[in-house]
């Protein structure tokens, strides 16, 4: 009966057609009408599990079970909603409702493992990456990593300046209090501080320019290097600059270099005289860093001077000098071949950066080669990649950002979930596709 209403349907449909296209269209759609209904829906692409009796079925199971579960959990019975959601799951895992009540409920219990299995049947199902899907396993790795005290207080800062990027207040107080604690300047207490100046927080400003009045020389280099990690812009730190400028005739020599390259890496125009003093007048590691900051700032006046350290042997000053031109759109014609030669050399480290510098103009090889350094053994490899893949989101995609999630070090998650978290904000109402990737 059911598949005789469907050819009487047709051909109605047919008829109206015929009416509006003429008779040379008759012959096609009165052969179609002789086929069973089976046979017109694969024609049509559209599978069989997608009729309106299916979805009605499906649709009317996943609001029984979700009920059940919502019932449960309400009354603090999590493993009684995660199974009776598990039931619907495992008959319609592409199921979008059923798998973001799933994910979400494993996530804030911090199964971290159970919800990605839920997120990979749910993938495997619709055949597509599901950004606002993702973002709650992305949330919940990084609790963990933030609030568990057998992670490094590196990883901790690292961990909640993701979660103040996507909007948490606590995480952003937490960092605000580890920024102000007291304790001798070194890279875990400069962490946090890097997380504020890059979140763009006026107490990260203000914990650097202490720092930077400090009367040891080490600690106002380390100020400097954090913010140059920070990777800001002069107008985020203005009022830093004006102390940066002056650290460039700092008696010791390694605040020179750091000032000199922080003021490169901060676009600060207005250096551009002190730098041009440094370089003409000071010692000749001084020299080289100040004149990768002034090529940085678009003085092309210093290209020969490192057109010799470009073409030199010397690996870790060339990954440095290579640095000053990949924001310019007037390169040294050497500059490819050298960045290529150090991507293929023996040194990891020099590779991932050079990776980075080169796709700013062959996005293609940087993705490739960061994208394959996430099957390297070695950690430290793959969180420089990850690191890389964050920074640099038009390298990566959502798939990556769902591999790095499952990796076993600590670090390269962090990234993962950062990458996320920045295709989730990308794609929300309104903004993207829906979360689709």
């Amino acid at each position: 009966m059911k598949n005789s209403a469907r050819v009487v349907a047709l051909s109605v449909a047919c008829v109206v057609f015929v009416w509006m296209s003429g008779p040379a269209s008759a012959y096609a759609l009165r052969a179609m009408a002789d086929k069973p209904a089976a046979v017109l829906r694969a024609m049509a692409g559209r599978p069989a599990a997608e009729t309106p009796g299916a979805q009605t079925t499906e649709t009317a199971e996943v609001a029984k079970a979700l009920d059940t579960a919502r019932a449960a959990k309400a009354g603090k019975r999590v493993d009684e909603a995660i199974n009776a959601v598990a039931v619907v799951l495992k008959k319609y895992p592409g199921n979008q409702e059923a798998a973001t009540f799933q994910v979400a409920t494993f996530a804030e219990q911090e199964r971290i493992t159970e919800a990605l299995a839920t997120y990979d049947a749910f993938v495997n199902a619709r055949k597509r990456q599901d950004a606002a899907l993702l973002a709650p396993i992305a949330r919940a790795d990084l609790r963990r990593s933030a609030f568990t005290q057998q992670s490094q207080p590196i990883v901790v800062a690292r961990a909640l300046e993701r979660q103040a990027r996507d909007g948490d207040a606590v995480a952003l107080k937490t960092l605000r209090q580890l920024s102000s604690s007291s304790g001798a300047v070194s890279p875990t207490t400069m962490a946090p501080v890097i997380a504020l100046v890059r979140l763009k927080d006026p107490a990260g400003e203000a914990a650097l320019a202490n720092i930077m009045r400090s009367g040891q020389p080490l600690e106002r280099a380390q100020a400097l290097q954090a913010l140059t990690e920070a990777d800001v812009r002069a107008a985020d730190v203005k009022n830093l600059v004006p102390r940066v400028i002056e650290l460039l005739t700092d008696p010791d020599i390694n605040v020179r270099n750091a000032a000199a390259t922080a003021l490169g890496t901060l676009q600060a125009k207005e250096a551009i005289p002190q730098l041009k003093a440094a370089f003409d007048k000071d010692v000749p590691a001084v020299k080289m860093f100040a004149a990768v900051a002034l090529r940085r700032l678009g003085d092309t006046s210093v290209d020969p001077f490192l057109a010799n350290i470009l073409n030199g042997q010397i690996a870790e000053l060339r990954v440095i000098v290579a640095g000053a031109y990949a924001s310019s759109t007037s390169k040294n014609p050497q500059w490819d071949k050298a960045v290529r030669t150090l991507m293929g050399g023996p040194n990891e480290q020099i590779q991932l950066q050079a990776a980075e510098l080169l796709a700013c103009c062959d996005l293609v090889a940087a993705r490739g080669f960061l994208t394959s350094a996430l099957s390297s053994p070695n950690p430290l490899m793959r969180a420089g990649a990850a690191k890389a893949l964050e920074a640099r989101k038009e390298l990566a995609s959502l798939e990556i950002a769902r591999r790095l999630l499952g990796d076993t070090t600590e670090v390269v998650r962090i990234h993962g979930a950062g990458l996320a978290l920045a295709f989730a904000r990308d794609t929300a109402p309104g903004r993207g596709r829906g979360g689709l990737n």
